[in-house]
């Protein structure tokens, strides 16, 4: 397996797998250590772009996750459609579709994430930048 092929393989499972410790986070029901690998996963420049616009800084969006543990009981994200849409020996940029309900609120959300190597990252590859556009936005459903 090249190089481009490794990173991008990590960085897809690193999307799912940061996705599912979320669930985990939000809902109340995560292990010990948990949060330190989250924030591990977070590069140390890392911004994200909200579907509504909204910069955050790294340092604000680990603030707020750590703020809401606990915060959904009923929370299930789902997400679909993984692909690397470019990648290098050290970088990729994957898109997935992200899907959530949060005690029967859905919405979804098509984004992008920057991926780079790191060797201390739980899955070797740390986000740089995310993107979030709205694709449904949150309603409760029918």
């Amino acid at each position: 397996m090249s190089d481009p092929d490794k990173i991008s393989a990590a960085a897809i499972r690193e999307v799912i797998e940061r996705h599912d410790a979320f669930v985990l986070w939000f809902s109340g029901t995560a292990e010990d250590g948990l949060f330190d690998e989250i924030e591990r996963a977070l590069g140390p420049d890392m911004v994200m772009v909200d579907p509504s616009g909204a910069l955050i800084r790294r340092p604000a969006l680990v603030a707020g996750l750590r703020a809401g543990f606990g915060s959904r009981p009923s929370f299930i994200i789902t997400v679909d459609e993984p692909e690397t849409l470019w990648a290098t020996a050290d970088a990729a940029l994957v898109a997935y579709i992200e899907r959530q309900d949060i005690a029967g609120v859905t919405s979804a959300r098509r984004s992008t994430a920057l991926f780079t190597t790191d060797e201390h990252a739980p899955l070797g590859v740390v986000w740089q930048h995310v993107h979030e556009t709205w694709i449904e936005r949150p309603k409760e459903r029918a």
